[in-house]
């Protein structure tokens, strides 16, 4: 669409005002990046909160397992409330903007919203932060907080197993830095060898330069 797009006074591409570059070539370098960076490019302004949204997705296939219920029976004792986790379970983003209230309405004012606790645990600032605990109703109160967290994950080393040493010699050739498993990134998409004749050039001239 935008490689075809032109400037209908000139009939030229249209170009970037920041680059001055076609503007097809500047659309895949933003969405190159954003990808890269995992930065959300596009924000509705003004629907309901997608994390309630992703909440009460994960509230619902917890309730499913544990229950092993059909789907379509109530699954909360507020009916506003299963209202909303029945649209969400659906997919129906439409369904579950309405049954918030529409859009362009505060925070304050929508059926469901993400509860959110202090956390346990300190951060690598040191410092107790917030983390989600699951979802309630302002209408109803502190007290119909549902939790979605309950499970703590933590990350632990793999014990060393010396009956299978076979296993473990793959699994260390795996987890080296520079296994041909290792995917490629910024930073180790430049061959060392590369690296090392260029800074030894550089000495030989005499410039500095950062490679």
């Amino acid at each position: 669409m935008l490689k075809s797009a032109a400037d209908p006074a000139t009939g030229e591409p249209l170009l970037s005002h920041e680059t001055g570059k076609p503007l097809h070539e500047a659309v895949e370098h933003v969405v190159a990046w954003a990808s890269l960076h995992r930065v959300r490019q596009f924000q509705f302004f003004g629907i309901p909160s997608r994390q309630t949204y992703r909440e009460l997705r994960l509230l619902a296939g917890q309730l499913q397992r544990k229950s092993n219920a059909k789907k379509g029976g109530q699954q909360l004792a507020d009916k506003a409330m299963d209202d909303m986790l029945a649209a969400a379970d659906a997919g129906c983003m439409a369904t579950y903007i309405l049954k918030q209230g529409g859009v362009l309405v505060p925070r304050k004012d929508h059926t469901v919203r993400t509860a959110y606790v202090a956390s346990d645990t300190l951060n690598a600032y040191g410092e107790k932060g917030m983390k989600i605990y699951g979802i309630w109703s302002p209408r109803l109160g502190i007290e119909s907080r549902i939790g979605t967290h309950d499970e703590r994950w933590q990350r632990v080393r793999k014990v060393k197993n010396d009956k299978q040493p076979n296993e473990m010699a793959v699994a260390v050739a795996v987890d080296l830095p520079d296994g041909f498993s290792v995917p490629w990134t910024r930073g180790n998409n430049y061959p060392l060898e590369r690296k090392v004749s260029i800074r030894q050039k550089v000495k030989k001239v005499g410039v500095p330069m950062r490679v």
